[in-house]
């Protein structure tokens, strides 16, 4: 999942840029403009009837090209990455993505964007969080089992 929003998220800023776009950190000798994606700090929490919570950060460094104008380039994009990524297609047409159920099947929202520039490079940093249908696994009897308990459970909580 996370490689998909990698390629998503690729693909927006080729296209919307035109400028190379990198996934690995080897900044030595790349031409100016440029972009590194990355994504960190992925979790993942399992909830009932098969669906999981999935959570991770991407972040875009951006390296403006070599003029006197570079922090103000810089502060540009920055704003524009605030816009391009308010929303983002993150998976293919099959993809179990819990928003199908909404109408929004592929799409999901950037969390707490926000941008700095540091010594004349742009880094941009989102959260996705999106929710996934997972196969249930083991037993079918066993599941229904587990199905009911949650339920008494839930009931009991409730009273």
């Amino acid at each position: 999942m996370v490689n998909q929003a990698i390629s998503a998220v690729c693909g927006k800023l080729s296209e919307a840029f035109g400028f190379p776009v990198y996934t690995e950190p080897h900044m030595q000798g790349v031409q100016t403009p440029a972009f590194f994606v990355t994504a960190d700090n992925y979790t993942s929490k399992q909830y009932t009837a098969g669906r999981r919570k999935v959570s991770f950060d991407i972040t875009i460094q951006y390296l403006p090209p070599d003029t006197e104008r570079r922090r103000e380039d810089a502060l540009q994009t920055g704003a524009k990455l605030e816009e391009l990524f308010d929303a983002l297609t993150l998976f293919g047409a099959c993809a179990p993505c819990f928003h199908k159920k909404i109408g929004f099947r592929n799409l999901t929202r950037g969390f707490n964007r926000g941008f700095q520039v540091t010594d004349e490079v742009l880094v941009f940093s989102f959260d996705i969080v999106t929710y996934v249908y997972t196969e249930p696994m083991g037993d079918p009897a066993l599941m229904e089992a587990l199905k009911l308990w949650q339920k008494e459970k839930e009931d009991s909580d409730a009273n």
